[in-house]
């Protein structure tokens, strides 16, 4: 999955099948502190250092229209890994995706 920064700072979600990878992808030119600022006015979360925080919740509502029933069993799995891998945290139940630019 990708949660994608447009130029513009709008945000949304691209792959939302793909369980197996997760990022937060930007424009080049972007400085990371715009990254978080957009994730923050869009409600999608946070950057801290060179991650970001990204909220389950928010995943979930941008996907809501664009997937099959089955969807949510195969993203509470992502999660579950996510979580034993150490990149989960609970407080606002946010994954941590690397930051691209491309």
């Amino acid at each position: 999955m990708i949660v994608r920064i447009t130029a513009d700072g709008q945000v949304d979600l691209c792959e939302p099948l793909d369980f197996t990878s997760f990022s937060v992808q930007a424009p080049w030119e972007t400085d990371p502190a715009d990254v978080g600022r957009a994730l923050v006015a869009n409600g999608w979360g946070e950057v801290e250092g060179d991650h970001a925080w990204i909220l389950s919740d928010a995943v979930r509502a941008a996907a809501s229209d664009e997937v099959d029933p089955g969807w949510a069993e195969k993203y509470e799995a992502m999660l579950r890994y996510a979580t034993a891998r150490g990149w989960w945290r609970e407080r606002d139940r946010a994954i941590r995706a690397h930051l691209a630019f491309a």
